[in-house]
């Protein structure tokens, strides 16, 4: 499967996360899952992802059409980069 560009990564540093979904959650959201979508649904901010969630979600696809689905969702996130500076933010939760 060809590769697809990714939206650039944001910082952590300085940027306040209402949001960050883990794989887990987007799995359930491409299954349909009813409390993902709910979760989803009750955000106040557009949630964000990591690259990580990219590669095991599209490490997954069975076929070109789970992966043009899944970039299709992804593309409806915002990017962090993980690093240590995300550290303090998550521990501020």
């Amino acid at each position: 499967m060809a590769a697809t560009p990714r939206a650039n990564p944001q910082s952590a540093q300085g940027l306040i996360l209402a949001l960050l979904l883990d794989t887990c959650i987007l799995v359930d959201l491409l299954r349909g899952n009813a409390l993902a979508e709910r979760l989803l649904a009750s955000a106040s901010d557009r949630p964000t992802i990591c690259a990580v969630s990219d590669m095991e979600l599209l490490a997954g696809a069975r076929s070109q059409r789970d992966e043009e689905r899944i970039d299709k969702m992804l593309g409806s996130f915002r990017r962090v980069a993980i690093d240590l500076n995300i550290v303090p933010l998550t521990l501020k939760s």
